[in-house]
């Protein structure tokens, strides 16, 4: 059974990132200084030097398969879009600090000989010709909603994560 909770975004906030800057990392930093609690990632869009995504292997999927991290070298362009909430639990979730942004972001990143579509992971890099960059992203501010990423153990004793969402 699905479960939805209502909200309204209250602000949209645009990001030109830096030629070097680390995307996942970027993000995570506009949520913070831009207070967002609750948001989502609209846009995602530009180009990179060098992509991480984590995806599943080509295989079928099955719950016991591994999911693996591919690195890309580019230039590849690059679009995507995801969600922001908050880190919440006991000594936080994995690269994530309790109180701390928790942003889940697809990304597809594409060149002449292959597309990779996957969750952004860190070490993906803004490309710019310029020393000012054409990379933007766009993201929106959501009120009236609560979206923590919390952490549950299930039945066959692994850790997932799950999206707390509440109304405020």
């Amino acid at each position: 059974m699905s479960y939805s909770v209502s909200g309204k975004l209250s602000e949209l906030i645009f990001v030109r990132l830096d030629k070097g800057q680390d995307l996942l990392q970027a993000i995570k930093d506009a949520a913070r200084e831009h207070d967002i609690k609750a948001g989502v990632v609209i846009d995602i869009t530009g180009s990179v030097t060098k992509a991480r995504v984590q995806k599943f292997p080509g295989k079928s999927h099955s719950e016991n398969v591994r999911i693996e991290v591919v690195e890309l070298e580019g230039p590849l362009e690059a679009t995507g879009h995801g969600i922001i909430g908050m880190t919440e639990g006991s000594g936080g979730i994995g690269e994530y600090k309790d109180g701390e942004p928790y942003v889940h972001v697809h990304i597809v990143v594409t060149s002449a000989d292959q597309t990779i579509c996957g969750h952004l992971m860190p070490g993906t890099l803004v490309r710019s010709h310029l020393d000012v960059s054409h990379f933007t992203i766009v993201l929106g501010k959501a009120e009236g909603v609560s979206l923590k990423a919390a952490f549950k153990t299930t039945e066959d004793g692994k850790g997932r994560i799950y999206h707390d969402l509440q109304p405020t």
